[in-house]
């Protein structure tokens, strides 16, 4: 009975330890997150696809995109890198994604503070193509599987959660039959209005973000992109002080005559504080109807800041300068609010000319009303650079070209002014 009770015991013991062997292994396989103490969730990571004049996602019946890896870059510092270890590739039709939708494909904890680009790394994309568009499988491509965005933004301590959306979309690369996928800045960042989207949500659910039209008693009215949706906040959970101008996290379903019955609101508080900053650089683009500018800093940073009729504008034999004296590849300095990023002062500085840079990389944008073209480099994300009268345009095997000659996807070298951001050579390397 001894050697029996000892050999019943070495078999309990044995049990244990395996089961606690398999809950170790279990936790290092990928359990859903749980934030370590005092590490709340303060992120969202949200994909869409922008439905905008440049995309080609209509030639598709499906696209199919598996994200390996996300990060974002701190301080500007370009070794400074933060990839979540918790991060679970997620693989989802972008189809579904069109427009204001969006799904959220990570949330976890980032370190609080100041960052200034976000990237995705896509590791498998599948295209199906419409009968129209020549149907069967599209030859899609992504630079280095990697895409890069700049964007400033701010992840508080204590503060709300960030909501990032990440912009991509489908355009097709010229007449080579290719298709790449190329990230929206315009589209992209932690202020963007959504409706989030999920494969096991009922028709009636309704979870998206847009800004208060109008507030009468429950009754409010939300914009989300161009369509404004009537909200009855009646007996709902509201967070923060609602008003018109502010936007707003609505959950919900859809009741009769499309009204979105509300269970919990959030509203985005109003910061009172002002943080000052000051850059230097140009002028990349002005949005008139929304009084914007883009400004381009010497970090390759583009940041849009809003013109307000309390912005101080100066510019050299100009009197009492306005938004409309305002020109793109204008060298300006500006002091701003990185909180709200509407522009205090902008100073139009004399332009000087620039160091030389020489780049080599893809067209992935023309903007022929502007003259300008954005180049993808590998590792670097992209650069949009101004072309003029001036600049030498060279295709192999055809000899001296013109603006209207080049086309998305041509491999080019390429050699600019880094202050003016002025295209001086443009030589085609692989031009049919």
């Amino acid at each position: 009975m001894g050697k029996r009770k000892t050999f019943l015991a070495s078999i309990l013991i044995g049990a244990m330890l395996i089961t606690a062997g398999v809950v170790l292994m279990a936790g290092c396989a990928g359990l859903p997150w749980q934030p370590s103490p005092g590490e709340t969730a303060n992120f969202r990571f949200l994909l869409s696809d922008d439905n905008s004049e440049v995309t080609a996602i209509g030639n598709f019946t499906s696209v199919i995109i598996t994200v390996s890896k996300i990060g974002f870059q701190q301080g500007g510092e370009s070794g400074n890198w933060t990839e979540p270890e918790n991060y679970e590739p997620w693989t989802g039709e972008l189809l579904d994604l069109i427009g204001t939708n969006a799904t959220v494909i990570w949330e976890g904890y980032v370190e609080p503070g100041d960052y200034t680009k976000a990237f995705i790394y896509v590791s498998n994309v599948t295209g199906n193509l419409t009968p129209a568009a020549g149907g069967g499988q599209a030859d899609i491509w992504i630079p280095s599987d990697k895409l890069q965005i700049t964007i400033p933004f701010t992840v508080s301590a204590g503060g709300a959660i960030v909501d990032f959306v990440f912009d991509i979309t489908v355009i097709k690369a010229g007449k080579s039959g290719q298709y790449l996928i190329k990230p929206q800045v315009g589209e992209s960042g932690p202020d963007k209005e959504y409706r989030e989207v999920d494969k096991d949500d009922s028709e009636r659910e309704m979870d998206f973000k847009g800004t208060i039209q109008t507030i009468v008693g429950s009754n409010w009215t939300v914009s989300l992109g161009n369509k404004v949706w009537a909200v009855d906040v009646t007996g709902a959970e509201i967070e923060g002080t609602p008003e018109v101008g502010l936007k707003a996290k609505i959950e919900g379903i859809i009741g009769e005559g499309g009204i979105i019955l509300a269970s919990k609101v959030e509203v985005e508080e109003v910061e009172e504080e002002i943080e000052e900053e000051e850059v230097e650089g140009i002028i990349t683009a002005i949005d008139a109807g929304n009084h914007t500018v883009t400004i381009k800093t010497e970090e390759e940073i583009d940041i849009v800041l809003q013109v307000t009729p309390d912005t101080k504008i100066e510019i050299e034999d100009v009197d009492e300068a306005v938004f409309e004296d305002l020109e793109v590849d204008q060298q300006v300095k500006v002091k701003y609010d990185a909180i709200s990023l509407e522009a205090l002062e902008i100073e139009v500085e004399n332009g000087e000319e620039g160091e030389k840079e020489d780049v080599e990389g893809i067209i992935a944008a023309i903007d022929t009303d502007n003259h300008l073209v954005t180049i993808t480099i590998d590792e670097d994300g992209d650069i949009v650079l101004r072309v003029t009268p001036d600049t030498k345009i060279e295709i192999e095997d055809v000899g001296e070209a013109v603006f209207d000659d080049l086309e998305l996807g041509l491999q080019v070298k390429v050699k600019y002014d880094a202050v003016s951001l002025e295209a001086l050579e443009i030589e085609v390397v692989n031009g049919e």
